[in-house]
């Protein structure tokens, strides 16, 4: 059959509701659970480019072991709101203080960053497309307290935060293209899962992490702990 492969939500959303016949391969789009019941549309499987918040918040965990407060910036995205309150029923859980702050834009992302508790011991974003096209003010802000920037994303990385857990892009295109070849030999998309990439990457950049208080043995540390690689990235 056709194989259409659109990256991104947008881009799914919008394929799914176009194409009547063929099968579509989403690459880093979040979809909804049951999406490989519906009937309305053609047969569907993906690769998602976002960790769990469980996975992200042991990540937090085992790099600053000593964590008592961190600060989550976000957006009032529907996208985020599920993983938000994750996030916060997992800090809990773990008597971890959560300082959240929202911004709906960039002027309110201004007064957010400037509202970030001294206190607090890091400051995390997910992948929030609105946080992290800002991200260079809560950049300045991380240097100026001397806490890590941590995000989910590499491109942030390259911006200037310290380090970050996700997967690298050309891991979601060569896991897409083994599935558009499953399909090509004759299986259902339907019949494959969907699921994350294979290969979890932390995003280092070393300039950030200086300034930002965050050592290389943390990172190898936590790197061993649970068996992620290690990508080192910087603003070309």
């Amino acid at each position: 059959c056709d194989i259409f492969v659109p990256i991104g939500t947008a881009a799914t959303q919008m394929t799914l509701q176009v194409v009547k016949k063929g099968c579509v391969v989403a690459l880093a789009a979040k979809l909804p659970d049951d999406i490989q019941k519906q009937s309305n549309i053609v047969p569907t499987t993906a690769v998602l480019d976002e960790l769990s918040q469980e996975t992200q918040l042991e990540f937090l965990k085992g790099l600053l072991p000593q964590l008592k407060k961190f600060t989550m910036v976000y957006s009032g995205s529907e996208k985020v709101f599920d993983e938000i309150e994750t996030i916060k029923e997992g800090a809990k859980k773990s008597s971890i203080a959560l300082q959240p702050l929202m911004a709906q834009n960039m002027t309110e992302l201004a007064v957010c960053a400037s509202r970030i508790d001294k206190s607090s011991e890091c400051i995390f974003v997910l992948k929030d497309h609105l946080i992290v096209s800002g991200i260079h003010l809560l950049i300045q802000q991380a240097e100026k307290l001397h806490i890590p920037l941590i995000t989910s994303d590499e491109g942030s990385v390259r911006e200037g935060a310290a380090i970050a857990l996700g997967v690298t892009e050309k891991q979601i295109g060569s896991q897409g293209a083994k599935l558009a070849y499953e399909i090509l030999k004759g299986m259902n998309p339907k019949e494959i899962p969907i699921d994350s990439v294979d290969t979890v990457t932390i995003f280092v950049n070393e300039g950030a992490c200086a300034k930002q208080h965050i050592t290389q043995a943390m990172i190898d540390k936590v790197s061993g702990q649970f068996g992620y690689t290690i990508t080192h990235c910087a603003k070309e």
